[in-house]
């Protein structure tokens, strides 16, 4: 009969071991999970405004500068939250003839304001030097 009772304590203590790997296992998991989704969504703001910025530079080199620089049309709903900053610069005198254009996309994301810049160097003689902000909701 001791053989029996020394038992009985340590079959509770092993249930109990497992129980809690499992629900330290699972913990890790769901957080693994959650982590990914927040990348997943972070990656595809992103993705959305380096797609908004490439269609502005496009823009730049089709249609005259000062159009792009000026514009201020609202983006369709999903992306209305995103919004644009452009500057338009002259060159020193060693490069007479060509402009920088500094463009910014940035949104709220969570708490914090993230941005994506591209600048470029366009060549054009009769553009005047703007600078614009569009904000966008």
């Amino acid at each position: 009969m001791s053989l029996c009772s020394t038992n009985r304590g340590s079959i509770l203590i092993e249930a109990l071991a497992a129980v809690a790997i499992i629900a330290v296992s699972l913990t890790l998991i769901m957080e693994s999970f959650a982590g990914n989704f927040r990348a997943t969504v972070l990656h595809q703001e992103y993705t959305k405004a380096l797609v908004l910025l490439q269609n502005r530079l496009d823009q730049a080199f089709v249609m005259e500068i000062k159009d792009v620089v000026k514009s201020g049309e609202p983006e369709p709903h999903p992306l209305e939250r995103f919004r644009y900053q452009s500057k338009l610069k002259d060159l020193d005198e060693a490069n007479k003839g060509l402009k920088r254009l500094d463009m910014t996309v940035s949104w709220a994301s969570g708490p914090k304001t993230r941005a994506v810049s591209a600048t470029t160097y366009l060549k054009t003689e009769d553009v005047k030097q703007e600078t614009k902000s569009v904000f966008y909701n």
